[in-house]
């Protein structure tokens, strides 16, 4: 027999303490929060009538960055639409107290935490965990999430390269010169002389590692 949501509630309650992370029970009918953990409450500074009070836009605006959100969003939603109740989906947000706190990164995990009785999703889960600044690999998160801000900022700007200029720009990036790339793509060296200019008023660039940059960060190299 299938547990109520209820009864799924109260045994998360039972075990928040035990969990080490924020626990986040949201209804996704209106998108407000059941429940948070002791712990969520704590660093937000809040009690859980509040934090269920909040309107949604209100929630995010006031605890997430919701530039986080466009690269997550898709994720979350197709999640939903899968119905699948085994499925997790893992993301990194920045998350503060307030606008006069720091953001502080988290790694989140989440999954359909109940469906009704059409097996339609009606609450999700999260649970996240503060992405600890002394940890030994904490260098390499901060590079994947570096490049994940370089590649969100920089996207529009990838995007207005061609097909033929992004096949020049990946052998730019591994040091072929002029001459060179005409001849493999069989094409003038005038015409990639032009081509390689293109691209760096696209991309805004002016020396070969911020063209390397882009290369390595949309996996061209």
């Amino acid at each position: 027999m299938s547990l109520t949501f209820q009864q799924k509630l109260e045994s998360v309650i039972a075990t928040s303490e035990l969990i080490p992370g924020v626990i986040i029970i949201q209804n996704l009918s209106d998108l407000k929060i059941e429940y948070m953990s002791p712990r969520g409450l704590n660093i937000l500074g809040v009690d859980l009538e509040e934090i269920k009070s909040i309107e949604n836009a209100e929630y995010n605006d006031r605890y997430f960055n919701v530039e986080d959100w466009k690269d997550y969003s898709s994720k979350i939603l197709e999640l939903i639409e899968s119905k699948n109740e085994n499925d997790l989906i893992s993301f990194f947000q920045q998350v503060r107290k307030s606008k006069n706190h720091e953001w502080t990164w988290y790694l989140s995990t989440l999954k359909i935490f109940h469906s009704d009785e059409n097996d339609i999703p009606t609450h999700v889960i999260v649970i996240a965990c503060p992405i600890d600044s002394q940890n030994s690999v904490n260098a390499k998160v901060d590079r994947l999430l570096d490049e994940n801000t370089f590649l969100r900022n920089n996207h529009k700007l990838f995007s207005s390269l061609t097909n033929r200029e992004i096949e020049i720009l990946k052998l730019m990036a591994i040091g072929q010169q002029s001459a060179d790339i005409a001849e493999m793509l069989h094409i003038s060296e005038k015409t990639i002389s032009t081509h390689r200019k293109n691209i760096r008023n696209k991309l805004q660039i002016q020396n070969q590692y911020e063209l390397t940059k882009f290369a390595q960060a949309f996996n061209l190299i």
